[in-house]
């Protein structure tokens, strides 16, 4: 999993990121294939300006990270898609390249408390998650459904395969 750094930042081992990027890169596609509610508000095409896409991404993930925007966290957002257009992907792969990075993230995996002096950083819990991707992924809270499936520990979002299922 993600590990403390420097007592305040977070690295992932490989085998975890690549788990995690795994899932979100079958996330991206599911929603662009029209499984998700997300392509529904993408109202970029090809087209479009860079300005749409970018401002798109950023939209997303300063809800996805529940707060505004590093200066890092910007330039990432556009390094990735620019370096899709300059690999002669598009706009539309660059864009869901973005939306990996946000999903990948740290920041959208882990709560981060600061207090004062003193900061800890935790593992979301699974209903914590639940509502995350909820809010994420369709604008709306849970259903009771999943809500009861989380509390009696047989959905499991920390599961990858599981994660995968639910989605």
């Amino acid at each position: 999993g993600y590990d403390r750094v420097g007592g305040t930042g977070l690295a992932a081992t490989k085998s975890y990121y690549s788990k995690i990027h795994s899932t979100a890169t079958n996330i991206v596609t599911d929603l662009f294939s029209g499984k998700g509610k997300l392509s529904d508000k993408f109202n970029c095409t090809e087209n479009s300006s860079d300005s749409c896409h970018i401002s798109y991404l950023k939209r997303i993930a300063q809800h996805a990270f529940r707060s505004s925007l590093t200066p890092e966290q910007n330039a990432s957002l556009n390094n990735i898609f620019n370096k899709a257009k300059e690999l002669g992907l598009g706009k539309i792969e660059g864009t869901k390249a973005g939306l990996e990075y946000i999903l990948s993230h740290p920041a959208f995996h882990y709560v981060m408390f600061k207090d004062g002096a003193n900061s800890s950083i935790r593992s979301m819990s699974n209903l914590e998650l639940l509502s995350q991707l909820s809010f994420f992924l369709w604008s709306s809270i849970p259903d009771e459904q999943d809500i009861a499936a989380v509390i009696s520990g047989s959905l499991n979002l920390q599961s990858t395969s599981q994660l995968e299922n639910f989605l």
